[in-house]
Formats: structure tokens, C-alpha cells, sequence
């Protein structure tokens, strides 16, 4: 089996990879999982036009401008469940290969938990995002995503599932297409009711923040498949990626550093706290500083 990010050490060293070493190690990654046809499916719809042997070719813009038709893969709920999942943008099947085969591995006799194992993984993605989108041209071909977020399940002191997202990215008609497939399909899928509700962030004019724009979009597929008994264990955390959002992002940090990410940390928006209460989650547990305590 290859050698699986699995503990906050792995994500640490993994931050500052080169795409070439990111997408090598998601086809090592998938190819680990025998069983799981879709992760190799999902995976080879990743690089099928993102990298050869020697180097990265700009293709991700011209893929996103094409009317692909979305993978689908199987994602098991926290709950042992099968569950499909659309999705038509890299950054977010990068980030659900992650998610899938990072086994939950204690550092030493430390137990991995939110601060340990989430946020450093968190940091990574962003990092690892920033880094595929300049790999593909940079700014001008695909503008690196505003946000990353990432739900999982803590429960009596032991970390069990982890699911990450992203906000769109590309140029502005390549972010339209990902919004739209995210309200009409994501979000119906995750809350059905978003169709017949209006964002509070969606004023229609100036910010028109509406379903499907937040980077806890595919992570609160977490909250929607939890039951009754595993809802209030559900927690949730999104980070900035950009130098220019409020107090930073990613983007500022050259190696990785705890609390430098934890400032980076920011608490679920008010089109997000909306889902999670409708979904029965706990909103407390989606705040910039509560990554999970024992119950």
C-alpha cells in the first residue's frame, strides 16, 4: 500500500508539495483503494488533462469551459451508508480523494482530533489548491479559490470521518457554471428545501451569495447524512486562502504554522449557520475557536 497522508505530521510536510508531487501521490492514493472503483475513476477525471510525466500543462480552464458531464462518486456517510455525490469541479475532487484516503492516525500517543489532524489537513488542501491553480496558468487561466472548509465527526474523543470542500474557481464564467451545477444539484441533494428558500447573503444585487457558494457546500453532505445521534458530534471549519481576505489567508504562509492557520480560521456564514440549523446540526460547533470537546 502506499505511504497515506494520515496524521497532522504527513499534512505538515505534504504543505509545500509541488503539483507534479500532489497528483503523483492522488494517483498512489486512489490506486490504494483496490475496492473503490470510483476513487480511481474520480482520480483519473483529475488528470486526464492537468499533467504528463515531466510536467503540468495548462488544460484546467479549457476542461472547465467544456459541458462535461459530472463524476459521480460514492461517498459513505458517517453513518456506514452509501451515498452518491456529483461533482463537476477539480479542486473539490481533489479534496474528496483527500478525504478518503487519509486513514485517522494518531501522532505517537497523541489522539488525533480537530487541532491536530483537521487543521493542519485544512491548511495543506489550501496550499495544495493555490498551487494546482498556478500550476495551470496562474491568475489569469484559474483564480485560486476565496475559501476551504472541512466537517467532520468527533465523537468521545476519537476522530471518525472527515469531508473537505472548496469555493469555486477558474474565471468568472468557469465559477458561474460550478455555482449553478452547486445550487441546482449539490444543494438540492444536501437540503432540499434551498429551492424554495432565499439566502440571507443574496441580496440579488451587490454580494449575491446564494446557495452553493461556500466552500462547506460538499462538507455539509457530513451534516446531512449524520442520524439523530451523531448530529451534535458533527463539527465544521472554513479557512481563508487569500492575502487579501480579512486577516489573511493561506496565501501568507510559506510553512506551515499552527497558529498562524488557526488565525486564518473563520466561523460558518449566515447562508451556512441557515443549512446547519435546518439540517438539525449544532451552529457553536461551526465557530472560528470550537473545534470539538468530549460530550
Amino acid at each position: 500500500m502506499a505511504n497515506l497522508l494520515s496524521n497532522g505530521d504527513d499534512f505538515k510536510n505534504a504543505y509545500n508539495w509541488t503539483a507534479q508531487q500532489i497528483f503523483h501521490y492522488l494517483t498512489n492514493a486512489a490506486a490504494a483503494y483496490p475496492t473503490r472503483v470510483d476513487l480511481a475513476q474520480l482520480n483519473q477525471r483529475v488528470l486526464q488533462f492537468v499533467w504528463n510525466d515531466a510536467a503540468i500543462r495548462p488544460g484546467l480552464a479549457r476542461y472547465m469551459n467544456r459541458n462535461v458531464q459530472p463524476a459521480i462518486t460514492t461517498w459513505r456517510d458517517p453513518e456506514g451508508g452509501l451515498r452518491p455525490i456529483q461533482m463537476v469541479e477539480v479542486l473539490s475532487a481533489v479534496g474528496y480523494l483527500l478525504s478518503e484516503t487519509s486513514p485517522i492516525k494518531p501522532i505517537a500517543t497523541l489522539p488525533s482530533h480537530g487541532l491536530n489532524y483537521c487543521l493542519p489537513m485544512l491548511a495543506m488542501y489550501a496550499k495544495w489548491c493555490i498551487t494546482i491553480c498556478s500550476a495551470v496558468g496562474g491568475w489569469a487561466v484559474c483564480t485560486p479559490p476565496g475559501v476551504v472548509a472541512i466537517s467532520y465527526v468527533y465523537r468521545e474523543g476519537k476522530l471518525e470521518k472527515v469531508l473537505l470542500g472548496v469555493t469555486t474557481s477558474g474565471v468568472p464564467n468557469i465559477r458561474r457554471k460550478c455555482f449553478r451545477f452547486r445550487k441546482d444539484t449539490v444543494m438540492h441533494d444536501v437540503w432540499p428545501d434551498s429551492a424554495n428558500r432565499t439566502a440571507p447573503l443574496n441580496d440579488g444585487v451587490i454580494c449575491f451569495e446564494d446557495w452553493g457558494h461556500c466552500a462547506e457546500t460538499y462538507p455539509l453532505y457530513m451534516l446531512a447524512s449524520a442520524n439523530a445521534k451523531t448530529k451534535p458530534w458533527v463539527y465544521g471549519k472554513a479557512m481563508n486562502v487569500l492575502s487579501d481576505a480579512e486577516g489573511g489567508g493561506v496565501a501568507d504562509m510559506n510553512n506551515y504554522n499552527p497558529n498562524e492557520a488557526q488565525g486564518y480560521c473563520r466561523r460558518a456564514c449566515e447562508n451556512c449557520r441557515v443549512v446547519i440549523q435546518a439540517l438539525g446540526g449544532t451552529v457553536d460547533n461551526f465557530s472560528k475557536d470550537h473545534w470539538g470537546v468530549a460530550k
